[in-house]
């Protein structure tokens, strides 16, 4: 991809720091990320095509694969009873047909001779059929168990492919899509992670993506050790939350600026600064409207304040200038009336 650093980059004691500086790049990169956010991805669209693509590779292969098992079921049910009725008809209906007849001839004849073809003849039929009726039932019986061992094992393979197919699916709805998506040739950060003003994408040490900030990036460069700027003109802001403050304490957070502050003393006060910079130099200035006067807690004694003696507070006010060098604090009264 193609760098504007070259654009951005400045160069010491040449570079002045204002609006014909800045306001190109931030149209530049304004306009870079209006083009990166246009680009948009359906995600419900994407995982409903992964999700119907799925059932379809269910439809091919676990559809035909349940229909298979159906067929095979209704084949052994049927045969198993074809299988009776074909031992019925082959053996035992004929059987049954030769004692009808026996029996009919039997009827005309007299009694002793009725008995006699009982005894010769029908007896030993009987007999034989009871035997076929037994075999036969007995073949049924076996035919029974192995079909039902049969539908068992065929109810087994019906569930195990429905789970495999509940596990095709939801391995499709819950991991396939990710890794497709990874492949497109956008950034990897999901929308809405743009969300300051001057955000960009960018990749971290690891070459991870991430997002880096115009903004953060500048204070980061103009606050570090090394770096060096040339300013034409420069104003600070005023903390005015003493100015008709009550309390005879006063808490200056210097982490949190700003480094000016107005603070009215009809009564004395004590000014306490906290979270000074270690290792860095700044200067505070703290105009005091009134005679009381303050003092200092970091600046308790006249060894602190340059002319050698703790300054007294004008009339009507006083400008105090406190310099924090890095480890400890000095002061001066740059001027009161």
């Amino acid at each position: 991809m193609a760098t504007r650093l070259p654009n951005y980059q400045m160069r010491d004691g040449v570079t002045r720091l204002g609006q014909s500086y800045f306001n190109p790049i931030w149209a530049d990169l304004d306009s870079r990320l209006d083009a990166l956010e246009r680009v948009r991805i359906n995600w419900d669209s994407q995982v409903a095509q992964l999700r119907e693509l799925g059932l379809r590779r269910i439809d091919d292969y676990i559809r035909p694969l349940t229909d298979e098992v159906d067929a095979l079921l209704e084949a052994a049910r049927t045969e198993t009873d074809g299988l009776a009725v074909a031992l019925v008809d082959e053996h035992l209906t004929p059987v049954i047909a030769q004692v009808n007849a026996i029996l009919a001839q039997a009827q005309t004849a007299t009694d002793g001779i009725a008995q006699t073809l009982v005894d010769e003849h029908i007896a030993p039929i009987l007999a034989q059929a009871q035997g076929v009726l037994g075999e036969i039932q007995a073949i049924r019986q076996q035919s029974n168990t192995s079909a039902q061992a049969t539908l068992t094992e065929i109810d087994e393979l019906r569930d195990s492919a429905q789970e495999n197919a509940d596990a095709i699916a939801t391995l499709l709805a819950e991991a396939g899509w990710q890794e497709q998506l990874d492949n497109l040739a956008i950034t990897a950060l999901r929308p809405g992670d743009l969300a300051r003003a001057g955000d960009y994408p960018t990749v971290n040490d690891d070459g991870q993506s991430a997002v880096g900030n115009v903004p953060d990036d500048i204070q980061a460069a103009l606050t570090a050790g090394t770096a060096s700027a040339a300013l034409g003109r420069y104003d600070l802001a005023v903390n005015r939350n003493y100015q008709a403050h009550a309390s005879t304490a006063i808490d200056l957070d210097l982490s949190a600026g700003p480094q000016v502050a107005l603070v009215g003393n009809s009564s004395l006060r004590t000014v306490n600064f906290d979270n000074a910079p270690e290792d860095r130099s700044m200067l505070v200035i703290v105009f005091a409207v009134g005679a009381a006067g303050l003092s200092f807690t970091q600046l308790p004694s006249a060894a602190y304040w340059d002319s050698g003696e703790v300054p007294e507070a004008g009339a009507y006010w006083t400008q105090y200038l406190l310099w924090w060098t890095g480890s400890y604090w000095r002061g001066s009264v740059g001027m009161k009336q």
